[in-house]
C-alpha cells in the first residue's frame, strides 16, 4: 500500500514571491511520495525542513560539482552526487507508456486520449503509465505532450492533445495529477510552439504574443498552474528569432515569473546551441548531456562574468527541490511489487481505447453488427495486421503483447467466418518483400491484388478495411524484439507512417484508396477503420462508405476494443479534439504551413486555429470538432447560467438518454463574446463534461466557466482583459451542433497575466 505525502499548497503568488526573493523555496506541491517503503513526515521530525535540506546540499557542493549536475548522464539519467546520497534519477520517454526500457505496455496515442474528452481517464492512465514506469525504476517521464495540432500534417500530432487549448491543458493536467500522484515526475512538453517536424531544429517559428497566450501556452500553463508539473522540456525550434532552450522571454518572465513555476526546466536532446544563452535564459538541466552546460564552457564565462554563478545554484536548487518534493530520497525508485507486465495496466490500456474511438459515420444502423443476420465478415487492408500500436518515434513503445484488428474482429465473431485480405499491393513493394499494402503514389496498372479484393468484398455480409498510417516495419507490435524508433527512410519517403521528424500527407497511400474503392463498390456494406493522428484526405471514401470509425493508435488492445465497438459490446463514445477537413487548403494554416522565409514559418492565421478559423471564415468541414455518433440518442434541455462576483459562471442542464441502449455523452460548452473591435473567435470551448446514462435515464450537468473564459490577450496593455457585453453560453454536442444557448450579462474585469 502506497502511502502519499503531500506539502502545503502554495498558491501561484507565493511560489512567484518565493522564487523572486528567497534563496531558498519550498518543495514543490505537485509530486506525492509514493510507493510502498514511503514514510510522512511528522511534525516532530528531527530532520532539516526540504529547503534547508537543499541549503545544506548546496553548500557542500564545489562549482565543479554544480556545474556538472546541470548536465545529463548516459542519456537518460541526471547523475547522483554519491559524496551527498543524492542518487542518481532515471527517465524514459512517453506520453504512451515506459518506452526506453524494453517492452512495456503500450498505451492509446495521446490524441486517443484527448478523444475521450474524459480528465478522470486522463488521470488513470497517468497513475497506470507511472506504476510501470516505477517498475522499471524510471523517476522521470517524459511526457505529456500538449503542442495544439496546427495542421494536420505534423507528423507528431498522435503525441499531442488536438487543436483546443482549453481541452489540450484540462487533460494535459488532469495526466500529470496521475503521474506524480504515484512518485513519478511528469514533464510537459516541448515548450513551445513546436507545431511540425519538418526542420524542426532550424525554423523559427514567428508567433506573436496574443496567439502564443489564448492558443500555444495555455495548455503549458494549466499544467503548471493546476497539475503542478515537475518538468518542463524546451522545444527544438526557434521562437520568435531565438532558440527555445536559450529564450529569456519563455523561460524566465513567462515560465518562472509569471507563472511562478519552481521546478526543472529542461532542454529536448541536443536542443541547446549555446552555454550562455541557455544558463542566462532560465534552462536548468540539459539532456542528454553538457554539451555546452559545462565546465569548459561554463567557468570560464563565470570568471568573464557573463554568467552568475548564483544562476548555477539557482538550477541546481531547482532540480534538487523537485526530487526531494518527489521522495525519490524517501523510497527505492524501482517497484518490485508491480509486475512488468501489468494486467492492471493491460486493463486500463483497453479502457482508454474503447473510449477514445469515434464513430463519424453509420448509414442505415449498419453499426452495431447483428450476429444474427451475418455470416461472413471480410477484413481488407493493411492496418488488419499486424497491430498498428502507435506512432512512430519516441513515443513508440514495444508492448510484450498486441491485439490486432483481426485478432480483435476474429476472437469477438463467436462462429462468424471472417476472410482476411492485406489489400491492393505496389507491385514493385510485393517483389521487395514488403507487407502492410502502404505503397506512396501509384498508377492502378501499377497494383495488384485488386480482384481478390473485390471477390472477398463481394461474398462477405459485411465488409472492415482498415487503412491509414502505421509504424515502422522495423519496430512492428507482432511480439518482435525491443527494435531502435526511428522509421527507416524509404518508410518516411513513402509517408508510410506519421513519425517525429517528419511530417506526412494529407492523402492516403494509393494503394490504400484503391483497396476502398473496389470494397465500397463490391459491397454497400463497408466500413471504414482508420488509424492517423490528426486528420486525413476522407473524400475518396467518406461519402461512399457505409460507417466510418476513427481508431487513432489504439495502443495494444486496440484490436480488441474495435471490434467491440463493430459487435455493439462498447457503444462508442469518443468526440472529434480536431476538425477534420474537406480539402487540406480549408485549413486555416494551410497557406502559411512550411513556409520558410529565410528559416522562418509564420503564424498568420493568428487565434484563428482550428474550429476557431473554420467557423469564422465560414467554411463547412467533414467533420467538425467535438463531433461523434453514438449507438443512442441525448436529448439536451433547462440550460441554466448565472455569474459570480469574482468573473466565473456558472452552467446547469440536463441531458436524457433518448434510446434504448446505455451510453455515455460529451456535453459541450462554448463562450461567443460580443462583437467588440478586437477580432474573436465566434466561440470557443470553455467546459465539457463526460456522462454516463442509462436508457431513458436524466441528469443534472453543472459547469463552472473560469474567468478567463470571457478574456482575450490584449497585447498593447500585456494582460487578459474581459469586455463588458452579453455573452452566449453554449451547450451541444459538437462545436456544429449546438442544442442550447443562453446569454449572459459580463462585467469588464483586467485579468494579471
Amino acid at each position: 500500500m502506497s502511502i502519499r505525502a503531500r506539502t502545503p499548497r502554495i498558491t501561484p503568488v507565493v511560489c512567484l514571491v518565493l522564487c523572486a526573493c528567497e534563496p531558498s523555496v519550498p518543495p514543490h506541491p505537485s509530486v506525492a511520495r509514493a510507493g510502498p517503503s514511503a514514510v510522512a513526515p511528522t511534525a516532530s521530525s528531527a530532520a532539516p525542513s526540504p529547503e534547508r535540506r537543499v541549503e545544506q546540499w548546496l553548500a557542500k557542493m564545489t562549482l565543479e560539482e554544480k556545474i556538472d549536475y546541470v548536465g545529463g548522464d548516459r542519456d537518460f539519467f541526471i547523475r547522483a552526487v554519491a559524496s551527498l546520497g543524492i542518487p542518481e534519477i532515471k527517465m524514459s520517454d512517453g506520453p504512451s507508456g515506459c518506452r526506453n526500457w524494453g517492452p512495456s505496455t503500450a498505451y492509446p496515442a495521446a490524441i486517443a486520449l484527448s478523444a475521450s474528452f474524459d480528465s478522470s481517464l486522463a488521470e488513470r492512465v497517468g497513475q497506470s503509465i507511472a506504476r510501470d514506469c516505477r517498475a522499471r525504476g524510471v523517476r522521470i517521464l517524459l511526457a505529456p505532450g500538449v503542442n495544439i495540432q496546427r495542421s494536420p500534417l505534423n507528423g507528431r500530432n498522435f503525441e499531442y492533445l488536438g487543436e483546443d487549448p482549453f481541452l489540450a491543458g484540462t487533460t494535459a493536467a488532469a495526466y500529470v495529477r496521475g503521474v506524480q500522484g504515484e512518485g513519478v515526475v511528469a514533464t510537459v512538453k516541448h515548450f513551445a510552439a513546436n507545431n511540425q517536424e519538418w526542420d524542426r531544429r532550424g525554423i523559427s517559428s514567428e508567433v506573436d504574443e496574443r496567439s502564443l497566450r489564448e492558443i500555444y501556452l495555455p495548455a503549458f500553463e494549466r499544467t503548471v498552474r493546476e497539475g503542478h508539473v515537475g518538468a518542463v522540456m524546451t522545444a527544438y525550434n526557434l521562437l520568435n528569432g531565438t532558440y527555445c532552450s536559450e529564450h529569456p522571454w519563455l523561460l524566465r518572465k513567462v515560465l518562472k515569473d509569471q507563472w511562478g513555476f519552481p521546478g526543472i526546466a529542461m532542454s529536448d536532446w541536443h536542443a541547446v546551441q549555446d552555454a550562455a544563452g541557455a544558463a542566462n535564459a532560465g534552462l536548468d538541466l540539459e539532456m542528454p548531456e553538457a554539451r555546452y552546460m559545462n565546465r569548459d564552457k561554463l567557468i570560464p564565462l563565470i570568471r568573464e562574468h557573463a554568467v552568475d554563478s548564483a544562476v548555477i545554484d539557482d538550477k541546481v536548487r531547482r532540480i534538487l527541490r523537485t526530487i526531494l518534493a518527489a521522495g525519490f530520497l524517501e523510497s527505492a525508485a524501482k517497484r518490485d511489487d508491480v509486475p512488468l507486465d501489468d494486467p492492471k495496466s493491460s486493463s486500463v490500456a483497453l479502457e482508454e481505447a474503447r473510449h477514445s474511438i469515434v464513430l463519424l459515420k453509420n448509414s442505415h444502423d449498419l453499426l452495431p453488427l447483428d450476429r444474427a443476420k451475418i455470416k461472413r465478415i471480410a477484413l481488407i487492408g493493411p492496418n488488419a495486421t499486424p497491430a498498428v500500436v502507435g506512432g512512430s518515434g519516441s513515443a513508440f513503445v514495444s508492448p510484450f503483447h498486441a491485439v490486432s484488428l483481426l485478432d480483435g474482429l476474429t476472437r469477438a465473431a463467436r462462429g462468424i467466418e471472417v476472410d482476411y485480405h492485406p489489400g491492393v499491393q505496389h507491385i514493385s513493394e510485393r517483389a521487395a518483400g514488403a507487407k502492410g499494402g502502404v505503397g506512396s503514389d501509384a498508377r492502378r496498372d501499377s497494383l495488384e491484388g485488386g480482384a481478390e479484393v473485390s471477390a472477398i468484398a463481394r461474398r462477405a455480409d459485411a465488409v472492415v478495411v482498415a487503412v491509414g498510417f502505421g509504424q515502422s516495419a522495423d519496430s512492428n507490435s507482432a511480439q518482435t524484439a525491443f527494435e531502435p524508433f526511428w522509421p527507416p527512410p524509404w518508410a518516411r519517403q513513402a509517408g508510410l507512417v506519421e513519425a517525429e521528424n517528419s511530417d506526412r500527407p494529407f492523402e492516403l497511400p494509393a494503394p490504400q484508396l484503391e483497396t476502398l474503392r473496389l470494397a465500397v463498390a463490391a459491397n454497400p456494406r463497408t466500413i471504414v477503420v482508420v488509424n492517423s493522428g490528426g486528420g486525413v484526405d476522407v473524400q475518396p471514401f467518406a461519402d461512399r462508405a457505409a460507417a466510418l470509425l476513427w481508431a487513432w493508435y489504439p495502443g495494444q488492445e486496440g484490436g480488441r476494443a474495435i471490434a467491440d465497438v463493430l459487435f455493439g459490446e462498447v457503444n462508442p463514445s469518443g468526440k472529434l479534439p480536431v476538425t477534420f477537413a474537406k480539402r487540406y487548403a480549408d485549413y486555416p494554416s494551410a497557406p502559411y504551413y512550411n513556409v520558410d522565409g529565410g528559416k522562418k514559418t509564420p503564424y498568420t492565421e493568428g487565434v484563428f486555429v482550428g474550429y476557431r478559423g473554420f467557423e469564422a471564415a465560414r467554411i463547412e468541414p467533414a467533420f467538425p470538432f467535438g463531433y461523434g455518433l453514438s449507438y443512442t440518442s441525448f436529448g439536451y434541455a433547462d440550460l441554466r447560467t448565472s455569474t459570480s462576483a469574482d468573473g466565473s459562471a456558472r452552467a446547469v442542464l440536463t441531458v436524457t438518454n433518448r434510446g434504448t441502449r446505455a451510453g455515455e455523452e460529451v456535453v459541450q460548452v462554448y463562450v461567443a463574446p460580443p462583437k467588440t473591435g478586437v477580432p474573436r473567435p465566434p466561440k470557443e470551448l470553455k467546459g465539457f463534461a463526460r456522462v454516463s446514462l442509462a436508457p431513458g435515464e436524466s441528469q443534472s450537468i453543472s459547469l463552472t466557466l473560469e474567468p478567463r473564459a470571457f478574456a482575450f490577450w490584449d497585447d498593447q496593455q500585456k494582460c487578459w482583459t474581459v469586455t463588458a457585453g452579453a455573452y452566449e453560453i453554449l451547450a451541444g454536442a459538437s462545436s456544429a451542433d449546438i442544442r442550447l444557448r443562453q446569454s449572459i450579462d459580463v462585467v469588464a474585469r483586467v485579468l494579471a497575466p
